[in-house]
Parts: structure tokens; C-alpha cells; sequence
């Protein structure tokens, strides 16, 4: 029956609803476990090599990181660490 709604479904955009109704609450629970164990995992790989590279990063650049829930943020000041002279190149900014 599932993919008899999904054949009648016109547009991307209802295909997109009907596929996530097609999901059970525990594949989204899954799902968000997923995506926050990537950004920890972004976060950890940012922290480790400011720290490397800069040392212990002051108090409001680490909530900065630890508060950031965006994945390419993330991997552009990851991606900034190549070129970066001083921590104040990464751009990262206090969320106050």
C-alpha cells in the first residue's frame, strides 16, 4: 500500500512528506542520533586541532564550537585550520 501512495504522489515535495510518514518514530530517533554523533564528532576534530595548532582555545570559542549545530560551519573553520596563522582567522565567533 506504501508504495502505491508513493507512485500516486505528483511533486518532489510530496514524495519527501510521504517518505518521511513512511518512517517509524524509532528510524528518527536513529536518524538524530546519527547527525548529533557527526557533529560531536566535528566538534571533537575542530577542538582537537585548534589545540594542536593554537593551544587550549579560550572559554567563549569552545562554547561557540560545543553550542554549533551546523555541519558545514563546522567543516569550514575544520577546513580553515590549513591555512589559519592565529585562531582569530578561523572567523569563530563569540555567540554573546
Amino acid at each position: 500500500m506504501q508504495a502505491r501512495i508513493a507512485q500516486s504522489v505528483q511533486s518532489d515535495e510530496h514524495r519527501q512528506e510521504v517518505s518521511r510518514m513512511g518512517k517509524t518514530i524509532a528510524e528518527m530517533f536513529e536518524e538524530k542520533g546519527r547527525n548529533e554523533e557527526r557533529l560531536t564528532s566535528r566538534r571533537d576534530t575542530l577542538l582537537r586541532l585548534i589545540r594542536l595548532k593554537f593551544g587550549d582555545p579560550p572559554a567563549d570559542v569552545l562554547a561557540t564550537i560545543q553550542a554549533c549545530s551546523d555541519p558545514s560551519q563546522l567543516d569550514a573553520w575544520i577546513d580553515g585550520i590549513v591555512t589559519a596563522r592565529r585562531l582569530a582567522d578561523l572567523g569563530i565567533r563569540s555567540r554573546a
